[in-house]
């Protein structure tokens, strides 16, 4: 067992991927390691090794501490493995474990915290709160300040991003008993067309979060207690289930992706350049896509 020191010494390796490694690779046709990569500005395309592909200088490294949250987060994913193994590799539903569900709920909540696109969002978020608080109190502003000064602390951008890192794998007890009580973990396998990816590791709609693992499957989170916004008489399934429901149509897997191409704030990945090239081309955009997820929540 490593010290817990060494999950959060700085790696050498500068360049941290935000989106796993071992995810990417589940994108690769021909087991070739290369994946295509769309980049919305500028607008362009290429291949690449997975390894040298959604990664970032010193994405996780803190920014007032000799620390990086890199090593612990490989852990997380070390831990998942096996878990997303069972579901590849199992063509008609596999039985999930405790463990199982424990590290779905884990991927779960860290992969929507762990990219540039919450990042930037929740430095954003930290902007314009201060500049409220100013704003409407300047005298509470001034005693921040000093009190910052007089202990050292400079709360800028830094310190924000550390805050953030910090706070990634804060996974509550609350939100665990949530994540149980209210949500279906269900995936989808589609063996016609192919999913892509995006830079937010995810895709959301609604109650919905789809999580695409490989170039043929996606794992769908559904918050039930959301989702009865929107349709009555749920059923529930057991948790300790995942659902295959076979071939889907190639509607539904042009609406999951391009999903995932609006959601995307920069890059979406792909298994081939001419799946990048169909999503991405202005001319097969969806006009109605709002409209096909309000179908989709009320099935």
């Amino acid at each position: 067992m490593k010290c817990l020191e060494n999950y959060f010494a700085v790696p050498e390796a500068k360049k941290q991927h935000f989106i796993p490694d071992s995810i990417l690779k589940n994108f690769c046709l021909n087991n070739d390691g290369r994946i295509y990569t769309y980049s919305k500005n500028p607008k362009k395309t290429w291949n690449s090794q997975t390894k040298n592909t959604a990664k970032m200088n010193c994405f996780y490294n803190f920014k007032t501490k000799d620390l990086s949250i890199e090593l612990a987060l490989g852990e997380i994913e070390s831990m998942i493995a096996s878990t997303f193994q069972k579901i590849l590799n199992n063509q008609d539903g596999v039985i999930l474990t405790n463990d199982d569900i424990g590290s779905l709920i884990n991927y779960y909540y860290i992969q929507m915290r762990r990219t540039p696109s919450f990042k930037a969002l929740y430095l954003e978020y930290f902007k314009q709160f201060a500049t409220r608080v100013i704003e409407t109190t300047p005298e509470f502003g001034k005693l921040q300040n000093d009190y910052n000064n007089s202990i050292g602390i400079k709360f800028d951008e830094n310190a924000i991003n550390d805050i953030l890192l910090a706070s990634i794998f804060q996974i509550s007890d609350s939100q665990i008993e949530d994540f149980q009580k209210n949500f279906t973990i269900s995936i989808i396998a589609n063996n016609e067309s192919k999913f892509i990816i995006n830079d937010r590791g995810y895709a959301s709609c609604y109650a919905f979060q789809f999580f695409p693992i490989s170039n043929n499957i996606i794992l769908i989170f559904q918050n039930n207690k959301l989702l009865s916004n929107y349709v009555t008489d749920i059923n529930s399934h057991d948790l300790t289930h995942l659902y295959r429901f076979g071939k889907v149509s190639t509607h539904q897997v042009d609406w999951y992706n391009s999903l995932q191409v609006q959601q995307a704030s920069q890059y979406i990945f792909a298994p081939s350049k001419e799946l990048l090239e169909f999503y991405t081309n202005p001319l097969n955009s969806q006009d109605v896509f709002m409209d096909n997820c309000k179908q989709f929540a009320q099935k």
